[in-house]
């Protein structure tokens, strides 16, 4: 990250999964993923945080990389339009820029 430091603005870290609880009922297991999806994302945050050891880029992600559980909500597809129960359970990484202010500095240089 330290490359890309002034051209990062934040980096969603997403977790998903897909829409099966053994036992619990369609609500049940979209209130159960939610948790289960947070707490992947979390685990990760936490990672990233604390094996950082600058402590200038730990303020960096505290205030830049953000955490959210989707549950089931972005399921992955098969060709049929079936659920892939193995590829929705995932973590994504989404990397915002500030393109558009690298691109007029490029411009007027």
């Amino acid at each position: 990250m330290n490359s890309f430091h002034g051209v990062l603005e934040e980096i969603r870290i997403e977790g998903h999964t897909s829409s099966i609880w053994v036992g619990a009922s369609e609500e049940d297991a979209y209130f159960f993923n939610m948790k289960l999806s947070q707490d992947r994302t979390n685990a990760v945050l936490t990672y990233v945080h604390f094996t950082e050891d600058d402590s200038d880029m730990r303020k960096w992600i505290r205030k830049n990389v953000a955490a959210a559980g989707y549950s089931s909500s972005r399921l992955i597809l098969t060709k049929d339009g079936l659920e892939d129960r193995e590829r929705s359970r995932r973590v994504d990484f989404k990397v915002v820029t500030n393109a558009e202010t690298q691109i007029r500095k490029i411009l007027t240089e």
